[in-house]
Parts: structure tokens; sequence; C-alpha cells
């Protein structure tokens, strides 16, 4: 429901570039659909009564054609401009009424989508002011309610009714796509806008004011994410104390595969001796070309177990650009698979294959090995699309 006040500071606005009530609440809600989409050309319907066309102002049924009004809605430009050019449309839309639009489709070459109407899937009407002392009946009393259809042609369809000085807005929609709470929060949106316009006309339509305070409060509430840490604590230190306080409960499910904390910290802490064992010490590099399963999980911690930083090597990713990656980043060690291992090429001595070398593992200490990494130190790296040349590593710390 917009108050009554609003709707006369919405009509104190038009009027000061001439336009109607209608045209003002329509600028509105284009300015509100742009907001939302980030669309700036926008077609929304309206309907226009049929008995005027044909001269048929007593004729008693639904003759109702629609309007498709094209608007665009300039970011940089003040409301007012929105709602002036609206009108100037409305008038050219009601010089052409008589066209209908089943005529208008015939005309244009628009591809045809089953799923929807084609041209315009979103409506704006407001319905014309009733009172019961204008009607011809005394002593009779009214009361005019909405009647909610199962069914809507339209994606949205918004119809505007005077009630008291104020505006109800009525919504229909298409349940495939919207829920109450989107549309709601919509409606609350072209207050905000509107709103927003009645206090400072001159202020652009992208940056008017649109989410209403009560969002505001509830985003404010959603961001405020800080939080207290130890800044000096390590990422695999932080899964280590979750390890000890909760060992048996399951840290991760692959398909048939369920590993437990205690069962996830020992392969991990085998994995960082193996590599300790192949010259991996603070700070160096080790490449992790392995299918996302559990084993990469257990991959990633034995390298920070180990001191290294890791380096992710997507197998999906071409040949070359592995091997580029591989030598650029200068890898001490490599951590793959058997069958993924042959497409690097990297030397086997330096290669740590988690299946074929699995009996080798599981004879190294389920412990950890001494700890010799700080917060500083890069925990992996990561490279680039290369949509300037050739990809570069970004090195992230353990503190991030």
């Amino acid at each position: 429901m917009l108050a009554p006040e609003l709707i006369a500071r919405a009509r104190r606005l038009g009027s000061l570039e001439g336009a109607s009530l209608f045209s003002t609440l329509l600028g509105g809600f284009a300015a509100t659909l742009s907001r939302l989409t980030g669309a700036n050309d926008l077609v929304i319907g309206v309907p226009w009564a049929g008995q005027s066309i044909g001269d048929q102002g007593g004729l008693v049924g639904h003759c109702v054609n629609l309007l498709p009004i094209r608007l665009v809605s300039a970011s940089a430009e003040p409301l007012p401009k929105l709602i002036a050019a609206t009108q100037r449309t409305m008038f050219d839309a009601f010089e052409h009424a008589q066209c209908t639009f089943g005529s208008l489709l015939k005309k244009l070459a628009i591809a045809r989508d089953p799923s929807r109407l084609p041209l315009v899937s979103v409506m704006f009407n407001l319905d014309q002011q009733l009172e019961a002392a204008q009607l011809p009946f005394a002593g009779l009393e009214v009361e005019f309610a909405g009647n909610p259809r199962s069914f809507e042609n339209f994606e949205l369809f918004v119809n505007a009714v005077q009630v008291g000085g104020g505006l109800r807005l009525e919504c229909q929609y298409n349940t495939d796509l919207f829920d109450a709470g989107t549309i709601q929060r919509w409606l609350a949106c072209y207050e905000t806008l509107l709103r927003a316009a009645c206090e400072t006309p001159e202020t652009t339509v992208g940056e008017l004011r649109f989410v209403s305070d009560a969002d505001c409060q509830l985003l404010a509430t959603w961001n405020d994410t800080r939080i207290d840490f130890r800044r000096e604590s390590l990422v695999h230190t932080r899964f280590e104390e979750q390890a000890r306080r909760e060992p048996m409960r399951p840290a991760v499910c692959c398909g048939d595969l369920t590993r437990s904390y205690g069962q996830l910290d020992a392969h991990a802490n085998r994995i960082a001796h193996a590599l300790r064992g192949m010259g991996v010490r603070q700070g160096a590099l080790v490449g992790l070309h392995i299918e996302r399963n559990a084993d990469l999980l257990a991959a990633i911690l034995g390298v920070l177990k180990a001191g290294g930083a890791y380096v992710p090597l997507d197998p999906a990713y071409p040949a070359d650009r592995l091997s580029y990656m591989a030598t650029d980043a200068g890898l001490t060690a490599l951590v793959s698979q058997a069958s993924l291992a042959p497409t690097l090429g990297w030397p086997r001595d330096r290669s740590l294959l988690l299946d074929e070398d699995a009996a080798v593992l599981q004879a190294l200490p389920g412990t950890a090995p001494p700890a010799d990494t700080h917060a500083e130190q890069p925990a992996y790296v990561i490279y680039t699309s290369g949509s300037t040349g050739k990809p570069k590593g970004v090195r992230v710390p353990h503190r991030a």
C-alpha cells in the first residue's frame, strides 16, 4: 500500500513535467525495473479500453487492447526526465491505440518463444478511482476488492488501485519464476525509489535510494562478518585442531568412500613425510595434478604440513598449459596419480603418485612432521587466466 502522502507528493513531482499520475507511476516503475534488471531499454504493457477506440462507450464487456510502451531509463538522468518521456510516449501510444496488439505483432519480425508472450512480459495498470459518493445510487454502500486469478499470461502484472487517496498494489505473477517474498521486496524497492525521487528530484535514477531502510539493516546484519581469530594461525593447524577434537567424525565423503577427521589427518601426515623426503621445505612449491576426490584434500593438507605451498594443476587443462605452469612455478615436487602423471612428463623421482605409492605412504608415520611455517608464507599459488598474455601465478599466504 502506497500511502496517500506519497501519492500526493508523486502527483506534485509529475506536475512539474506536466505529467499525469499514471505517467509518473509508470516512469517510476520503469526506473525500478531498470535497477532490478540492469536493462535500460524496457517494454511495459499498458491496458487500454477498447470501447473508446470503437466509439462504443456504452458497450459492456472486456474490450481491452494491450499497448506496449517502450521506455528508455537512463541511469545518469533524474527521474523527472524519465517521467516526461513517459508522458510523451503515452500520448504517442494513445494516438495509435486502434492498432491492436495482434496486428502489431504481425508487422514485427520477432522470434517467438512458446513459453512466453512476445514483446511484452510485464504489465502495469492504474485503476480508475471509484468513490461511493460518485455513484448514481443513493444510500448504497459499496466496497471494491481485487479478484485474484489462478492463471496469468504475463510474468508480472502490477495493478494499482486508488483507495482513500493512496494506492493498493495488486500483483499477479508467474509462480514458476517468482515467489511472494521476491515480489514484496520489489514493491518495497518501488516505494523506496518513489520516495527518494520525491525528496530529491535532481538525483539520477542510478543514484536514487532503492533499498528500504529495513532491508538495508538486514544487509548490514548479514554483512557483519567480522570475527576475532588468531591471525598467526595456519590453514592446516585449524584442521588439526578439529581432528583432535573429533577424530571419528566424518570429514569427507566421496562416492562410497568416507574418511574421518583422524583418518584424513593421518593420511595427510604421511604425504607430508613423503614430500619432506623429496626435499620439500618451507616455501617450496608442490604441484597437485589430481582428480577431484578425497586424495586431493589429503594432498593439499600434506603439502601445507610439509611447509610447502600447493599449485593446482587441473587435469582438465590442456597439456601445454599444465607444462608451462609447472615449469614457470619451479615446482620442487609433484603429487599426482599414475594415470595422470605422464601428461606432464615430470621426473619420477620428484613425483609422488598417491595410488602407485600407496604402500610406501602406509609405511610412513601418521603423525605430523615438525612445523616451520608462518602466516605470511604462501599456502598456494593460483594462476590467472592469461587473457593478456601467459598465465601468471599469484601467491596467497596462510594469513589470507
